[in-house]
């Protein structure tokens, strides 16, 4: 299985929680959200840094890149788990990639279901937050590993927007990826977690102190609970006696005195 599922996968069931009336309770999860290096995918020297910084997972960023130099990545990158970005014409190239040491890819809604028959590497759709809510739902039928959602706009996370990431991820019952345009900040990675989100993407070329500083936002977020998904059931208030008898009595009593 890839490296970068396994542990995302470890991060989303520890910590899923599920939405509208739940049970309380639970023991605090010591997984956190992952962080997920961008690459540009022309320079390894951009893996080193990466693989120096302890992030969770590189993601080559850059669509058509070649084999040769996703090896070359893969070396760099020390052990920790590459990603690729797939065109949609690009799905000749699922075998290579797997033989290059690639450990997951990421693919667009249009690219062709044949071209994805590699089993050897994690698979996630990628996917823009704004498409219909009905397609999230479909989507936890898909034979994927999780959703990558592109952040919308390049400004300040927004409360409208933690609100879609949330419903997203109740909705799919996938783990979930945020692909960010920008860095983000001490507060907005807080939202994101508490909104379910398992990992992010940052942009490529970031410095080492960049990324110290996001690994220290991370290692500071709050634990979430382990939760036991439970149907909430209705308890309707009961009378001491039947109300359609009380009703039936009456309509007997008002028939006795018809007839006298």
């Amino acid at each position: 299985m890839s490296k970068f599922v396994d542990r995302l996968q470890g991060v989303s069931k520890a910590s899923s929680a599920p939405l509208g009336f739940h049970t309380g309770g639970g023991k605090a999860s010591q997984s956190g959200l992952l962080l997920i290096g961008g690459l540009s995918g022309t320079d390894t020297g951009e893996a080193r840094i990466l693989a120096d910084s302890g992030v969770d997972a590189g993601l080559v960023l850059a669509q058509g890149s070649g084999l040769k130099m996703v090896e070359e990545m893969v070396g760099a990158m020390d052990g920790v788990p590459l990603g690729v970005l797939l065109g949609v014409g690009d799905g000749g190239k699922m075998a290579g990639l797997a033989k290059a040491g690639c450990d997951f890819v990421v693919f667009d809604v249009k690219m062709p279901i044949a071209a994805l028959q590699e089993k050897n590497m994690g698979r996630f759709l990628k996917v823009e937050a704004a498409l219909d809510y009905s397609l999230f739902r479909a989507m936890s039928e898909l034979d994927v590993d999780g959703l990558v959602v592109s952040a919308e706009g390049e400004g300040a996370i927004t409360f409208e927007q933690l609100l879609t990431y949330r419903r997203l991820v109740g909705l799919a019952g996938k783990p979930l990826v945020l692909s960010l345009s920008a860095l983000t900040t001490d507060g907005e990675l807080t939202g994101l977690w508490k909104a379910g989100i398992d990992g992010i993407v940052i942009p490529p070329s970031q410095p080492a102190s960049v990324l110290a500083d996001l690994k220290t936002m991370v290692q500071r977020l709050p634990k979430r609970a382990e939760r036991q998904r439970a149907r909430p059931e209705v308890v309707l208030p009961r009378h001491s006696r039947d109300i359609g008898v009380e009703e039936e009595e009456e309509d007997e009593e008002e028939d006795e005195d018809e007839v006298v």
